[in-house]
């Protein structure tokens, strides 16, 4: 079948679900933390990935397919909620019953799409230079819709892969996932196994290599009903009705990708300490997120004016807290969310 996307034509050739191997994970579950709860309501996690893929449809069906999908079978089994669904129980007469928890029964599984793009070019999305936002929504899945599985349980899919192929020239990999699942970091684990067991065909490499996800829940969660994060309006109200907010198409937006040489940042360095020659250190982080801040500053006045809406910067990112958050130590391979905003500076345009 086919379905069509803003841009272009997209050829959907299968749609399928994948499941760990049977008997390997069976029923369980995660309860979601302070972390995981800040997100509950957010949108979901987007990422596309392109590969150089010199080859034919038949040759990306017969070959890559096959591998992909064993591969990423035997990669759930040790990275489960991928394959889970967020559990709300519906709250009664205005109060939750039960705290949402991720849960993993037998049988569940990924869906996973494999498409054609027939009209984009793959070389001018992966480029650096500006390139239409809404070229790359078609090549990422939403996720599926809720449903009700008893009167008291509703279960909200997490995660969702789309494989798109473009002949002769390239693949993406496009993942979306519900951002109560998990952060960027527990994602990277999952590609990183996945990619070894898709190289190697099973997971000894991955196991002897790499440590498994953490799942013990070091980092508090709620342990009564009556938590703040718990009673807001919108969370005693998940049911099978909700939707996750989806990709919107934008007329006037642009995604463009600024690379920074070794040579160009020592230079920027360099630059910061003849200006503040009390500093006693400056991070490549550091000098490159100024750099960008300072671009879209300036953009922003030529734009706006400096009387408009951006006469005032600030400057945020997402912070991972596994190494900040002390005892107990919280392991780099903790699966689940463990970031957070953080504001870190602020000044007025001039």
């Amino acid at each position: 079948m086919a379905t069509t996307t803003t841009d272009g034509r997209l050829n959907v050739f299968e749609k399928c679900r994948i499941s760990p191997p049977p008997n390997t994970v069976g029923e369980r579950s995660l309860p979601l933390t302070f972390f995981d709860l800040i997100w509950l309501l957010s949108h979901p996690f987007h990422q596309i990935f392109f590969y150089d893929f010199p080859h034919s449809k038949s040759h990306f069906i017969d070959e890559i397919i096959p591998k992909l999908k064993h591969s990423l079978s035997l990669t759930l089994q040790h990275f489960f909620p991928f394959a889970s669904n967020l559990t709300v129980f519906p709250a009664k007469n205005n109060s939750l019953v039960r705290k949402p928890e991720i849960r993993h029964v037998e049988g569940d599984s990924v869906p996973i799409t494999f498409a054609e793009e027939c009209d984009l070019d793959f070389n001018d999305l992966k480029g650096n230079h500006p390139r239409d936002c809404n070229k790359f929504h078609g090549l990422v899945p939403i996720l599926e819709s809720p449903f009700r599985v008893s009167d008291d349980v509703v279960k909200i899919p997490v995660f969702s892969i789309q494989v798109t192929i473009f002949e002769n020239t390239g693949i993406t990999i496009g993942l979306t996932n519900h951002h109560s699942l998990c952060d960027a970091r527990t994602e990277y684990d999952f590609l990183m196994a996945w990619t070894s067991i898709a190289k190697h065909g099973t997971d000894e490499l991955f196991l002897a290599t790499r440590s498994l996800p953490f799942y013990n829940r070091v980092i508090e969660y709620p342990d009564s009903l009556d938590d703040p994060w718990l009673n807001l309006p919108a969370i005693r109200t998940l049911d099978e009705r909700y939707k996750a907010p989806e990709l919107v198409p934008r007329a006037d937006r642009v995604r463009s990708t600024i690379v920074l040489s070794r040579s160009q940042i020592n230079k920027l360095k360099k630059w910061v300490m003849v200006q503040l020659p009390a500093m006693e250190y400056v991070s490549s982080f550091a000098i490159g997120c100024g750099y960008v801040w300072s671009c879209i500053a300036k953009s922003r006045v030529h734009v706006f004016g400096e009387k408009g809406e951006y006469d005032v910067e600030r400057f945020g990112c997402v912070v991972d807290w596994r190494d900040r958050l002390g005892s107990p130590r919280v392991p780099q391979v903790y699966f689940g969310n463990c970031v957070g905003p953080s504001c870190v500076a602020t000044t007025k345009t001039t």
